[in-house]
């Protein structure tokens, strides 16, 4: 079922009358085509660098790179409690570590960090090689494909499967799950979705505390937070985040990049001729292409840019329109594989930076590295546009590629 536009709320007394607009953050007009262009349109129309939306039970809405910044990395004013929108769906989303504020956050996030550690991932770099050259050797002989239900939705859950040491045929329903989630239908609720997360978690926990492993689940199930060994609800909370963000932010962002190269042949040519690029082209891609919006609640009434927020406000931050801030890099909608790339909010700021942004990149770069070399000359088909959906993830539902087989 497709997303339909909520009611909209009244706006209370606090909020200027000039600063409140109607904005579904699930269905900006023309996100279907180009969803990066449809947050800047309506950003470069809205009254303000902070709006108040009307739709989503109410929210505030940060679409400057600082105010993006500052809502992501300060929680002593914009509390993790609030995690998305609407504030009814992030109650439901109460996973651990994210819903927790410095210092409460700091020892279940360490137990994430390990495994997702640049040691960690390079260790497992030649398996992660090794799954994108069995995928693209199965697509390339085709001559064309849809990379995302042939390439994008197979490797990073592998990966995560293998990280975590799980059933390789439970993927297809965890990602259909996890969708649920980040581009919430109507069809199932939150709270259902979540119960089945945990309710398929809960018995692989338990085994690996009867029987430890290597992979990161074992970690988890045994962690100690304050010297104390986890509880296991606490265990299973942050089990089903670490699934959570495994299993579709990678997905969305390689069918961004590669919808780009397919329509981009000058700039595929310069990372097929000068591979050593493509780590850079990477970073820019990353800053072009971000996904995410993500929510904070305001923690007490606070001036922030000027305006008045008050106790109990909830705040988005689409991360991506920090990399796409005219006023923080130059000609942001540009793809420059010679930028120096700066600061922005693709993983977030602050203690809830995304643990996971080394795998993320090792998993975009081996894709590039193997697949310029196997199918260098690409394009997307003409007859076929890639099409987009809007959500606390943007998903990029299909990108068909063809090519000469011979090559």
């Amino acid at each position: 079922m497709a997303h339909t536009l909520t009611a909209l709320a009244d706006p209370p007394a606090h909020i200027p009358p000039e600063l409140v607009v109607d904005f579904d953050m699930y269905a900006p007009p023309g996100a279907e085509v180009d969803f990066h262009r449809a947050w800047a349109d309506f950003r470069s129309s809205a009254p303000g660098d902070l709006v108040w939306s009307r739709r989503n039970g109410g929210h505030w809405i940060a679409l400057r790179g600082p105010l993006i910044r500052d809502v992501m990395a300060d929680p002593a004013h914009f509390s993790s409690r609030t995690l998305i929108i609407p504030k009814e769906h992030g109650g439901d989303l109460q996973v651990l570590p994210t819903p927790l504020d410095p210092p409460e956050h700091t020892p279940y996030r360490a137990l994430l960090n390990p495994g997702l550690s640049p040691k960690s991932v390079h260790g497992r770099e030649a398996f992660i090689r090794s799954v994108a050259v069995q995928l693209i050797d199965a697509i390339r002989p085709r001559g064309s494909c849809d990379f995302v239900a042939d390439y994008a939705d197979h490797l990073p859950i592998r990966v995560f499967m293998n990280l975590v040491d799980l059933p390789m045929d439970e993927a297809p329903k965890l990602k259909a799950l996890g969708v649920h989630v980040s581009r919430p239908d109507g069809s199932i609720s939150m709270a259902d979705v979540m119960q089945q997360l945990r309710s398929f978690m809960a018995p692989h926990l338990e085994a690996r505390r009867r029987d430890p492993g290597p992979d990161m689940l074992t970690i988890i199930a045994n962690g100690r937070i304050n010297g104390e060994l986890i509880d296991f609800e606490e265990a299973l909370s942050l089990a089903v985040q670490l699934l959570l963000a495994g299993l579709d932010t990678v997905v969305n962002f390689l069918g961004f990049a590669m919808n780009f190269l397919g329509q981009n042949p000058d700039h595929r040519r310069q990372l097929v001729a000068d591979p050593v690029l493509i780590p850079a082209a990477v970073d820019e891609l990353l800053r072009r292409f971000g996904i995410n919006t993500m929510a904070r609640e305001v923690t007490q009434d606070y001036d922030f840019n000027g305006i008045r927020l008050a106790q109990g406000d909830v705040i988005s931050a689409p991360t991506f329109l920090h990399g796409l801030d005219e006023r923080e890099f130059a000609n942001p909608f540009d793809v420059d594989f010679h930028r120096v790339v700066g600061q922005h909010s693709t993983f977030g700021n602050g203690r809830h930076r995304c643990p996971g942004s080394f795998l993320a990149r090792t998993e975009a770069r081996i894709t590039l590295e193997e697949w310029l070399k196997r199918i260098p000359d690409f394009e997307v088909d003409p007859d076929r546009p890639a099409v987009m959906q809007a959500g606390v993830g943007a998903a990029m539902l299909s990108v068909h590629l063809r090519w000469a087989a011979a090559s």
